[in-house]
């Protein structure tokens, strides 16, 4: 029996007002894989965070994002140790943002090897750090939310990182359908596909890392995703440059979908982004068997990452 995934969005203003779908766990081994970290998270108490982004008209606008940036930037500066002379503006630019994820490699190091400066840092001059890296993530689907696409990306603090099933190679691919819950990207750098789409020259190639760890933090894409020719062609010659090629499975280059929507509601796509703006907020997460409730969290709204620096 197709084990389900169920989700509850709510509004943050009146959590009366919510909306309930599912997507079906599907049958590859990282999706197995995946299944066994949700569970975890759910049974255990870690803080969770959300990111709705890509969504024109909600609170999470550029200035907000901005804002966020510059707290972060403040106190990595007050601390001393490292300066970042760079400031977020009202205009969001792919170099800034290139620069500052290039700042939170350095300051972070990877997970296989923390830097010594994080290691031996205040807890909020590292929540500072990664800070930087989720708002770079974030103002990056601003800068790509006139192509429509939107999502929802989910973090369980503290949870378990576990190194994927060496077979997972084959369940990356480059074309996700509308609705995919795919894994959460819970590593420390870029994916190859990454680098070549932010035109990021200056990242380190130690920061290139393909995802190789599953946690049981997951996103939702709200858009679909299909392999062009044209920039397929251009992204091959990039990793041709690097002496990498495009067809080694062990670049796991692409998306690892690991469960399908149901769309209970036969909302039309362009409907759905309308009910996200409205219910911003995940205030449950289910796995169910059937009728079988095989995990469930109620989920309190969380606090804003970076606003208390």
């Amino acid at each position: 029996m197709t084990r389900k995934i169920k989700i509850t969005f709510t509004n943050r203003e009146d959590q009366d007002d919510h909306f309930e779908d599912s997507w079906s766990l599907r049958d590859t081994p990282s999706a197995k894989a995946f299944q066994i970290e949700l569970l975890n998270n759910l049974n255990n108490d870690f803080e969770f965070f959300t990111k709705f982004v890509g969504y024109r008209g909600g609170y999470r606008n550029p200035e907000f994002l901005g804002q966020l940036m510059n707290k972060c930037i403040d106190r990595i500066n007050k601390d001393g140790r490292y300066y970042i002379r760079e400031r977020a503006k009202a205009k969001i630019d792919q170099n800034f943002l290139n620069v500052m994820h290039h700042h939170f490699e350095v300051l972070r190091g990877s997970v296989w090897q923390e830097s010594e400066y994080y290691i031996h840092s205040h807890p909020e001059v590292s929540t500072a750090v990664c800070g930087i890296n989720h708002l770079v993530h974030e103002m990056e689907a601003w800068l790509r939310a006139e192509s429509d696409a939107s999502g929802v990306l989910t973090e369980f603090v503290g949870s378990n990182r576990t190194p994927l099933p060496k077979e997972s190679v084959h369940d990356f691919d480059m074309s996700t359908d509308f609705g995919d819950i795919v894994l959460h990207y819970c590593q420390i750098g870029k994916t190859w596909w990454e680098v070549y789409t932010d035109n990021d020259a200056e990242i380190f190639e130690e920061a290139i890392q393909p995802l190789e760890l599953v946690s049981g933090d997951f996103d939702i894409f709200w858009f679909a995703n299909k392999k062009h020719p044209h920039r397929w062609e251009g992204f091959s010659d990039f990793l041709k440059k690097w002496g990498k090629d495009i067809n080694d499975p062990e670049l796991r280059i692409g998306y690892n979908c690991v469960a399908k929507w149901d769309n209970l509601h036969n909302l039309d796509p362009s409907k759905i982004k309308q009910e996200m703006i409205k219910r911003m907020y995940i205030s449950k997460i289910e796995i169910l068997e059937g009728e079988e409730i095989l995990a469930s969290r109620s989920l309190p709204i969380s606090r804003e990452f970076y606003e208390d620096l």
